[in-house]
């Protein structure tokens, strides 16, 4: 089965665990990526009330075609309790129609719970399944180690017997 990868990374820490994703299940990286750049300090507060809206992002060469792949991963930071609004961009658009849907954040909070939830019902609203998901906490300090993140994603694809697939 055809695995996608898609992800948006502010900081870099969900982009390493999208890598170890990648590298575990031999999908297809697709990193979102917003047109109007978010400032590092002062873009806190506006990404977190964003997130909170159900806002949606402009992005930059956007790709919603999934019609080639099986198994769908998203990843996205949690922010406000909610997914990223570059996140919320794709699923508005994308069809995952009979697709095996994965889900992974990474978190400061250690309260992803609420993100999973919404993000559940956008996927089974584009006709989606939900296989599985799993949550990596983070600080906002410190980058995720890429192979603690190898590490667990090893662990976790390989309880679920899912196996290295094509691009």
């Amino acid at each position: 089965m055809k695995a996608l990868i898609v992800y948006y990374s502010w900081t870099g820490n969900t982009k390493t665990v999208a890598d170890a994703v990648s590298s575990v299940t031999g999908g297809k990286l697709r990193p979102l990526e917003e047109k109007h750049k978010r400032r590092k300090r002062s873009g806190f507060l506006g990404a977190a009330f964003g997130a909170l809206v159900g806002a949606r992002s402009v992005l930059l060469n956007p790709d919603y075609d999934t019609s080639e792949y099986e198994m769908v991963f998203i990843g996205t930071p949690v922010w406000a309790m909610h997914p990223a609004p570059a996140i919320n961009s794709f699923l508005r658009y994308a069809s995952l129609q009979g697709k095996s849907v994965y889900l992974f954040t990474t978190n400061a909070s250690g309260k992803p719970q609420r993100t999973l939830e919404s993000l559940t019902k956008k996927i089974r609203k584009k006709g989606g399944t939900l296989v599985g998901s799993f949550s990596i906490r983070t600080d906002r300090n410190l980058k995720v180690d890429p192979k603690k993140a190898l590490e667990f994603v090893r662990e976790w694809a390989k309880e679920r017997k899912l196996q290295k697939t094509g691009r």
